[in-house]
């Protein structure tokens, strides 16, 4: 099994420590209702099993990786003998884990919108690009919301290559496979007709999950904006989530705010 390096782990670590400092832990409703956030990071209903995998992480980058109950203690243990020596003899893929993956339920500390953004917005995508939130909107209400980052410029794209994310009211495709290597995608038809008459360039702008090597990751995927300007949630899980709620409500919008006065109507 590969681990990540020492450095690293530790800084894992810290982040770990630091969401268990919170005396209330708020789910994401109820954060959503109140505005609040909770120190560092949140934490929503871990099982024993992960709680004991993120203080063996804890103790692997206190007293290393030998030490009883370090996370590399825990995998092995985990693990048939024959597992182990197979393992050993294969080669990592991408789609292998380099280390325990990092539960969905731990997720960035954000301040959330004190009003629902999904209100009065029916069944659709609703991005908060400010906050860096993506919402999940059924009937006017939101029924989830995952962190995201977005374009490695910011927002406001205007041209290909730009590495911006866009602003507006836009179409969306039918989830597919990404042809890039992040699982499945969900289109963003930009430019739209109405842009390209401005001048506005650009193509393969959508919703997809983290790459392939960084697919454990969890939230350390979302804490900086690395994209060339798509959408990218934390996780594969998260982006079959997006994935299934557009394909089973037949969601064909998507609303990526705040708005820009560029010819993009809702």
């Amino acid at each position: 099994m590969t681990f990540l390096h020492h450095r690293q782990i530790t800084v894992l670590a810290t982040l770990l420590i630091g969401s268990f400092s919170a005396a209330q832990l708020l789910t994401p409703n109820e954060a959503l209702a109140s505005g609040a956030m909770s120190p560092l990071i949140r934490v929503e209903g871990l099982s024993n099993a992960e709680k004991t995998r993120i203080k063996g992480a804890i103790r692997m980058a206190a007293y290393g990786t030998q030490a009883p109950g370090s996370l590399l203690q825990v995998a092995n243990k985990s693990k048939q003998p024959e597992a182990r020596k197979a393992k050993k003899s294969e080669t990592l893929g991408p789609d292998d884990c380099f280390w325990w993956p990092i539960p969905e339920r731990i997720r960035l500390s954000k301040a959330m919108p004190a009003v629902d953004p999904c209100t009065d917005q029916g069944t659709k995508i609703v991005v908060d690009s400010d906050r860096r939130i993506l919402f999940l909107c059924k009937d006017g209400r939101s029924v989830d919301n995952f962190d995201i980052s977005m374009g490695d410029q910011g927002v406001a794209k205007r041209q290909e290559g730009d590495e911006k994310t866009p602003l507006g009211h836009y179409n969306i495709a039918a989830p597919r496979a990404s042809n890039k290597g992040f699982y499945k995608f969900v289109h963003i038809q930009y430019p739209t007709p109405a842009q390209e008459r401005q001048g506005f360039t650009g193509s393969d702008v959508g919703i997809h999950g983290p790459a392939r090597y960084f697919r454990c990751a969890g939230f350390l995927n979302i804490i900086t904006d690395w994209t060339d300007g798509c959408l990218a949630v934390a996780s594969d899980e998260a982006m079959e989530t997006v994935a299934k709620f557009v394909k089973d409500n037949k969601v064909s919008k998507i609303s990526i705010y705040p708005l820009e006065e560029t010819g993009v109507k809702p």
